[in-house]
């Protein structure tokens, strides 16, 4: 959810999502909770970052979360 918040919001400036850091945390009570915290930045396709960072990632920023 926090990213797809994020992606959101960056495509909302128009701008492209650049994830800079993820961590979640679960707990083992009935119903399930957890929390998860992102950084990131929004940036033009153009910005040598956004480009460097795909170069960089086998999985062409391309993130898969597995939700049970």
């Amino acid at each position: 959810d926090a990213l797809k918040s994020a992606n959101k919001f960056c495509q909302s400036k128009g701008k492209e999502l650049l994830l800079r850091s993820q961590s979640s945390n679960e707990c083992m009570l009935r119903g399930g909770c957890g929390e998860a915290e992102i950084t990131f930045m929004c940036l033009d396709e153009s910005d040598p970052r956004y480009a460097e960072d795909l170069q960089m990632r086998p999985d062409n920023g391309v993130s898969t979360i597995e939700i049970r």
